[in-house]
């Protein structure tokens, strides 16, 4: 891992993966802390994936029972971008938006 030059962020380059290909990894805190990347845009989870099926979710990639805890973030590179079926969509005005907090 590296540090940024403002000491804000680690950050790692990682080189030969496949192409459209899913890769789940974790961080590892203090040696024994397993966490998935917070900001992830998709992560595994143990306790409740098993219950996502596969009309649902096709090809859900497992969570890797057995060899780790937690959640298990991934990571694709080089994916295809979603193509939206419906209508232009246009944005509320933040006046308009009706937000609930729990």
């Amino acid at each position: 891992m590296n540090l940024s030059t403002d000491s804000t962020r680690f950050w790692i380059d990682i080189s030969g993966l496949t192409p459209d290909k899913e890769y789940r990894f974790q961080y590892v805190v203090d040696g024994k802390i397993r966490v998935g990347d917070p900001y992830s845009e998709k992560v595994l989870d143990p306790y409740n994936d098993k219950y996502i099926s596969s009309t649902t979710y096709p090809n859900l990639i497992p969570y890797p029972e057995g060899k780790t805890t937690e959640y298990v973030s991934v990571l694709q590179t080089a994916k295809t971008p979603y193509v939206w079926q419906s209508g232009p969509f246009e944005k509320p005005r933040v006046k308009d938006l009706v937000v609930y907090e729990l």
